[in-house]
């Protein structure tokens, strides 16, 4: 079988009846899923029944205006509530945020989530691309900030997907300075930035009404809510005002509006959370280097993973790790990659040690 990049591939994580099928695997077969960038904490214990508790409310048309989760979302972040914009998760949130630069011009820095450039199709935005090359991703930022006078718009993850990596604070601060004098609008998608290290969840304190810096931010990967849909943006107040004029009405749906002030809330999930992650990044990803795999420095509930043969064990290792029952995320839809790596979710330590054990045994039998 020719596993190449114009096979059928799912283009987001969580689809294992595509993949399974693809490999000639049963339908059937469970597999611990490690292709959804989702927090193994959640849901939080009071979500079921604080859901119970919201049957009622399905009687009756959302809030148009949002108003308990913007107030609640611009006090957690700080900011006005003139400056958030409830969406129907992240991926409203992308198109919303590209339709402002329709027809215009955009930089894309891949390889990196690919609904960017699908945004910029749909809004007929002419995209230049910026290729990272492996295995460090190095992100010649001078070169790009040269560039960002002939653009209008440049794309950033932070953290990215899939590789984890995240421009510190400080950098950020050069980024934000460097399109107030280009005058060319940063769109930062942080779908993932809750799981990053408290200090580097402050880019939102960089928002003025003169900051051409559009933020993206997720509550459904945190909360493991993907079925649900509630993300936000953060901007100044006049592109705040203009995405809404261009939302679709009632977009976020009862449940995700009422369960946003929650969510805020619940300091404690988010602690132990961080606290999770800490130890399984610092007990999974140093052994797995030992086999001399090539795992960029993650920042996020993720990991990038390239074998030592890159593509030919790529290919290989995808099925090899369905048999033991493991699904890892393809990365043929990420350009850049092209199915040269694999990516996988830190998950709860009983699976980490399965993906381990499944890991090392891939490396004994490649040396």
């Amino acid at each position: 079988m020719n596993h190449s990049s114009t096979a059928p591939w799912p283009s987001h994580g969580g689809q294992s009846e595509s993949i399974l099928a693809y490999y000639g695997f049963p339908k059937e077969l469970k597999v611990i899923d490690f292709s959804t960038n989702l927090n193994p904490l959640g849901p939080p214990a009071w979500l079921g029944p604080f859901i119970q508790s919201q049957l009622d409310t399905l009687t009756r048309y959302p809030d148009p205006k949002y108003t308990d989760a913007i107030h609640a979302i611009a006090q957690a972040e700080g900011v006005q509530p003139e400056q958030v914009c409830l969406t129907n998760g992240g991926s409203e949130a992308i198109f919303l945020a590209t339709s402002l630069f329709a027809g215009k011009r955009s930089l894309i820095l891949e390889p990196t989530f690919a609904e960017y450039r699908r945004a910029c199709d749909h809004y007929g935005l002419t995209s230049s691309i910026k290729q990272l090359s492996t295995p460090d991703f190095h992100l010649p930022k001078q070169a790009i900030f040269a560039e960002m006078a002939a653009q209008d718009v440049v794309f950033i993850a932070r953290p990215n997907n899939p590789t984890g990596i995240l421009i510190g604070m400080e950098e950020m601060e050069e980024w934000v300075d460097q399109a107030k004098i280009t005058n060319c609008t940063l769109i930062v998608d942080e779908a993932f930035i809750d799981f990053a290290p408290h200090e580097q969840n402050q880019l939102q304190h960089c928002l003025d009404k003169n900051t051409p810096l559009i933020l993206l931010r997720s509550l459904t990967k945190m909360f493991t809510l993907p079925g649900l849909r509630i993300g936000y943006i953060l901007a100044n107040p006049e592109c705040i005002a203009q995405l809404k004029k261009r939302q679709i009405p009632w977009s976020v749906n009862t449940f995700a509006a009422n369960i946003v002030p929650h969510l805020l809330q619940d300091r404690e999930f988010l602690a132990a959370t961080h606290d999770w992650l800490a130890q399984e990044q610092a007990w999974l990803l140093p052994q797995l280097r030992e086999y001399h795999y090539s795992i960029p420095p993650t920042q996020a509930n993720f990991f990038l993973l390239q074998p030592p043969s890159a593509e030919r064990d790529s290919n290989a290792l995808l099925p090899f790790l369905l048999q033991r029952g493991l699904l890892a995320r393809h990365t043929h839809n990420f350009a850049g990659l092209n199915g040269s790596a694999l990516r996988f979710a830190i998950r709860s330590r009983a699976d980490n040690q399965r993906l381990l054990m499944a890991l090392q045994e891939w490396g004994r039998l490649s040396c």
